[in-house]
């Protein structure tokens, strides 16, 4: 399986360099507002939470610390828990791109420019407290890329990357590739090919490009590169949603809660 000739800029295929900080604009499009405060504060709460996560996988403090961190942890959880259920369908109609790929419109990306895909997911979503982290630009008319250095909260193998998360990146990285043409595809099959181990911390790069397209019937190739080769390689079908109408958020306070600017 070949990649395709890759067409983007070298300096925007994503930053290998995981810090908290995530730019909200990925949130909506070029063309629209940023999030609103809302978003911005949950962002926040969720990159902390990532941080969190990632020291409490990586790092070896005392027991006493240990169980100091899980009271105050259960502390916190029971505040939140006090609140309202968040509602997936009703944050996600609130996002543009995410409504344009509802109805079938197509939102320009530019090659060279970051894809929008779903932020709250466990992959590259900056709204998820266990997210991967990654981001997906356009390198060419049909392909996508990501460069991340992957964290070893996410190992299988000791400094290997687990095979399901090497999976989970290649469906998402193929979705964001489904996005440029405009559309919502759901997977129907995906196979993976592991040729070596895929190192931690060491800087990959994912890429996905079309290779048929047949009536709602969508198959995406991929590939999976370290500094030593390829690591894998992915092939994946996908059947392409019909465009429905205007996503309409389930709840009154949902709609009390659209974030300004995004409406």
């Amino acid at each position: 399986m070949t990649a395709p000739e890759n067409r983007g800029d070298a300096e925007h295929r994503g930053n290998p360099d995981h810090g908290s900080e995530v730019a909200p604009s990925r949130l909506g499009v070029a063309s629209e507002a940023a999030p609103s405060h809302e978003w911005s504060a949950l962002e926040t709460a969720t990159a902390a939470m990532r941080r969190l996560n990632r020291a409490v996988a990586g790092r070896r403090p005392s027991d006493e610390q240990l169980h100091q961190l899980a009271a105050e942890a259960h502390q916190l959880a029971a505040r939140l828990e006090a609140h309202p259920r968040r509602s997936k369908a009703d944050d996600m109609a609130a996002i543009p791109h995410i409504r344009a790929a509802t109805e079938g419109r197509v939102v320009p990306i530019a090659i060279g420019e970051s894809v929008a895909f779903d932020p709250f997911s466990i992959g590259g979503g900056q709204l998820g407290p266990s997210a991967i982290e990654f981001d997906v630009r356009r390198d060419g008319e049909d392909s996508v890329v990501a460069t991340m250095a992957i964290d070893p909260m996410f190992q299988g193998p000791p400094e290997r990357v687990h095979g399901g998360v090497v999976a989970l990146i290649f469906d998402e990285v193929m979705g964001c590739l489904n996005r440029i043409r405009g559309q919502r595809a759901f997977t129907a099959r995906l196979a993976v090919d592991y040729r070596a181990p895929a190192p931690i911390g060491t800087e990959l790069t994912f890429r996905a490009w079309f290779h048929t397209i047949d009536g709602r019937k969508i198959t995406i190739r991929g590939e999976g590169r370290g500094p030593d080769g390829p690591f894998a390689e992915a092939e994946g079908l996908f059947i392409a949603a019909r465009p429905e109408p205007v996503l309409a958020a389930r709840s009154p306070e949902a709609v009390g809660n659209t974030p300004a600017g995004l409406e």
